[in-house]
């Protein structure tokens, strides 16, 4: 067990004084059932009407000891010793679970015994040493401490005591029990919800490494393409072309073409064309609606991707088409 030690400082004392010495209880103690034994040794003011053998007004105090008396003589228990001008304590009845709190400035020195037993009881007394201009005396007290064995009431009422303070710890412990319990479902909880909110994390750290990974891909597309001269764009995007069928006279067996078309820049999808005749011409003249000149032709759109599309021209037989100017649009594909 551990020693509890507290020293103070000061040396001097400005009246007379006199040795106390009291005990905590201060008759007697039951075996088993005090659970402590308090010795106290102090100075106190002394009257006119004490002994003047057992008063004195020492200028500095250098030592408090307190003695037990066994077989007719006082043995030594426990001493504040004023040792090159520190107080130095020396351990009590050779036992380190015994506190002790002292002052030897003020003549101050007591002992708490833990669980007493009858070695710790008898005559105790407490002597105070000092000096004065180079005079050296010392003054003294005694107590006596009786010693019980337990009787079987007092031994009944303690049992049942110590009964009644295991019950209280017991609901004490059940209480800290049930909210350990309680505490243990809440975090279990915040752990199921930190386990829902990892994964929900990984899931979406997952859809943003795949839209990543598509954006990369994109760039690395478009990069590509600005490399191979195309410039990716979603516009409206439009062109002609002319064509002159062949012979240029009155077709007697009618002419065809395909020809390719590239878009000047690339889409990201292909887009919707649409074709039409913006001039035509027949037999030198454009050609008059109205008129019996018939001049009968198709057109046709085939094979649309991102870059292009195939343009297909024609002119039935006995058709008068010498030239036609074909437009052509094209819308992004949403």
């Amino acid at each position: 067990m551990m020693m509890i030690i507290t020293l103070c400082g000061g040396t001097s004392l400005a009246v007379p004084k006199k040795v106390k010495i009291v005990t905590t209880p201060d008759d007697k103690i039951i075996h088993v059932l005090t659970p402590s034994l308090k010795i106290a040794c102090s100075l106190v003011p002394a009257s006119s009407k004490d002994d003047p053998k057992k008063k004195a007004n020492f200028t500095k105090i250098t030592s408090v000891t307190i003695n037990q008396k066994r077989s007719g003589k006082y043995e030594h228990i426990a001493s504040l010793i004023l040792d090159k001008d520190k107080p130095t304590l020396f351990s009590p009845f050779d036992d380190d679970a015994i506190k002790t709190s002292q002052n030897l400035a003020t003549g101050f020195l007591e002992l708490t015994v833990p669980k007493p037993q009858e070695k710790h009881t008898g005559t105790l007394q407490c002597v105070v040493r000092g000096n004065k201009k180079d005079i050296f005396g010392k003054i003294e007290a005694e107590v006596e401490v009786g010693y019980e064995e337990p009787s079987l009431p007092n031994m009944a009422k303690y049992i049942y005591d110590l009964e009644k303070q295991l019950h209280s710890e017991d609901k004490q412990l059940q209480g800290d029990v049930k909210r350990l319990d309680k505490e243990d479902k809440r975090l279990d909880t915040e752990d199921k919800q930190l386990q829902g909110d990892v994964k929900r994390l990984d899931k979406e750290d997952k859809r943003l490494d795949k839209k990543d990974k598509q954006l990369q891909e994109n760039v690395q597309r478009v990069e590509d393409e600005m490399s191979a001269g195309y410039v990716a764009k979603s516009d409206i995007q439009q062109g002609d072309f002319n064509w002159f069928p062949t012979p240029q006279k009155f077709h007697e067996t009618g002419d065809r073409i395909l020809k390719h078309i590239n878009f000047p820049h690339r889409y990201n999808k292909a887009p919707k064309v649409f074709v039409a005749v913006r001039y035509i011409f027949g037999n030198g003249h454009i050609v008059d609606w109205d008129s019996n000149t018939g001049s009968e032709y198709g057109l046709g759109v085939w094979s649309v991707t991102t870059t292009g599309f195939d343009l297909e021209c024609k002119v039935y037989k006995f058709s008068y088409v010498n030239w036609m100017r074909v437009v052509w649009i094209a819308f992004p594909s949403p």
